[in-house]
């Protein structure tokens, strides 16, 4: 299987990899807004592919 190409990231005027703390710090403030959007009554609706070919 071929391994998954890295992640970039454009922070502070400096390209740098997409780190696992990166990835903590958005999955929270994504699941902050959802929360909020939620309670103001949005519908969501999501979707996820788990193998592409």
């Amino acid at each position: 299987m071929a391994q998954p190409m890295p992640n970039f990231v454009f922070e502070d005027g400096t390209l740098r990899e997409f780190t696992p703390e990166d990835l903590e710090r958005l999955t929270e403030t994504v699941n902050r807004v959802l929360a909020r959007m939620q309670a103001a009554g949005a519908v969501i609706v999501t979707a996820s592919v788990d193998e592409v070919s």
